[in-house]
């Protein structure tokens, strides 16, 4: 273990008469001034940040960019990944409205916003890639979804995959006719049929599929006024 230690012994202390640190290095405005060179490039263009400083952001429009950040690598300053937010949340996150995950990493950020759960990058804007995981809620809405949802063992799951198609709809008999043309206009061979009676029994007529209609033939003519549900999911 080490530390520099400084040049200069001084046995007193300073009572600073302006509102700005000593030191100005350790306060800019935006989070955005913390990888801008124009903000530490000196006059002879060097720059003079080092590995443990620590920096505030006091004044940033998205107020969830303030706070104070640590500087993981002075080479690197330029860089996001290398300003690691110090957080003051503990570590269930719930003892603050956000919450951070892999914040050195350019992470995500769980907010809270008058009560709903929002989930944004790293620089505050908004994030829309989660993959995987568990969500435990009352309630869940989803305003985009590239792809499907599908339940496995009683938890809901997001997949980017073939979107699921239904079509729902009631074949009535006239007495007359056996053989019924199913307009679904699903545009799938990949498709199942369930055909559900008036006890809402699942009955087995021959079917014979097609891209966007089916053929459903009974043995004999339906009876008049007779129900039957037809459920065709396909994807």
């Amino acid at each position: 273990m080490a530390r520099n230690k400084g040049t200069f012994n001084f046995a007193a202390n300073f009572e600073i008469l302006t509102k700005a640190p000593l030191d100005a290095r350790l306060v800019v405005s935006n989070k955005a001034d913390l990888i801008d060179p124009s903000i530490w490039v000196d006059t002879n263009n060097n720059v003079w940040l080092y590995k443990g400083l620590v920096a505030s952001v006091t004044s940033d429009p998205s107020t969830i960019n303030n706070g104070l950040y640590f500087l993981l690598d002075e080479a690197n300053y330029t860089s996001y990944q290398y300003w690691l937010k110090i957080n003051n949340t503990d570590a269930s996150g719930t003892s603050s409205l956000t919450f951070q995950l892999n914040n050195g990493n350019n992470g995500v950020v769980l907010k809270d916003s008058s009560g709903n759960l929002e989930v944004v990058r790293f620089d505050g804007s908004t994030y829309a890639n989660i993959t995987s995981g568990c969500l435990t809620t009352n309630s869940l809405k989803i305003d985009t979804l590239n792809g499907i949802l599908y339940a496995v063992d009683g938890s809901i799951y997001a997949s980017a995959g073939n979107v699921i198609k239904v079509y729902d709809a009631s074949l009535i008999g006239n007495g007359t006719t056996a053989d019924f043309t199913i307009d679904h206009s699903l545009n799938t061979m990949k498709q199942t049929m369930t055909i559900y009676d008036n006890l809402n029994k699942v009955i087995y007529p021959d079917i014979e599929r097609g891209l966007n209609s089916d053929i459903i033939s009974f043995s004999e003519p339906i009876t008049m006024g007779t129900e039957y549900e037809i459920i065709i999911i396909g994807f």
